[in-house]
């Protein structure tokens, strides 16, 4: 019986995602989040020159921000 098929199912969801992701799931320009990142409302992670985002911090912190 093989595993190969199993192996890729078993992966974990992972925690930090693109701006390109985030902006997708908000509908807003990748430029948007970008400057969310650089004025600090919204919590980024850099990877070097590569920024990510936790799903679940950003989703806390634009709830924060309804009322803005």
């Amino acid at each position: 019986m093989s595993t190969s098929g199993q192996a890729t199912g078993n992966l974990p969801k992972p925690k930090y995602v693109s701006a390109k992701a985030i902006a997708r799931e908000y509908d807003v320009p990748v430029s948007q989040v970008h400057r969310g990142a650089r004025e600090g409302w919204l919590p980024v992670m850099k990877f070097g020159r590569y920024s990510r985002f936790d799903p679940e911090k950003v989703k806390v912190a634009l709830e924060g921000r309804e009322d803005a």
